[in-house]
């Protein structure tokens, strides 16, 4: 049944955890989550979103509890996805386009950066460190060229 699949999920197979060990890896990263569509966490890493006072289980997936920042975490970035959802509906939406679909959004402050990837059935969550020298080189770069 549902739980079957939920705990499926939640462990995730191999190739999953692999996956997510090279995006952890990757450089600025700092965490990751995956939560279905009703916004329950079914996976997550144990830094990035969990406090370093709280100490933070890692990964789901088990009977170890949900932490309650990835809960808030996940539930602020599920009603920010319906509702960026809703705006692409309405803004993209013509007689001549299908229905458009939400690929991600990212939003970023100038020391963090979240970027949200819908899918069916699930959302990936990654959060990032916004380095300043990012932009700068970029812009360095691109005066170069010039």
């Amino acid at each position: 049944g549902s739980a079957t699949v939920m705990a499926a999920a939640a462990s995730g197979p191999p190739d999953v955890d692999v996956t997510m060990k090279d995006l952890l890896a990757q450089p600025g990263v700092q965490g990751y989550m995956v939560f279905n569509d009703t916004g329950i966490p079914v996976k997550w890493s144990a830094s990035g979103f969990i406090s370093k006072t709280e100490g933070g289980g890692g990964g789901g997936g088990g009977n170890s509890p949900i932490p309650p920042e990835v809960i808030h975490y996940a539930a602020l970035v599920s009603d920010l996805q319906s509702k960026c959802r809703a705006t692409v509906t309405k803004l993209f939406t013509d007689e001549e386009t299908e229905d458009p679909s939400l690929v991600y959004f990212r939003l970023r402050t100038k020391l963090n950066e979240i970027i949200v990837a819908p899918s069916d059935g699930c959302t990936l969550v990654v959060l990032q460190s916004a380095s300043k020298d990012d932009g700068e080189a970029k812009g360095k770069k691109e005066k170069k060229a010039a």
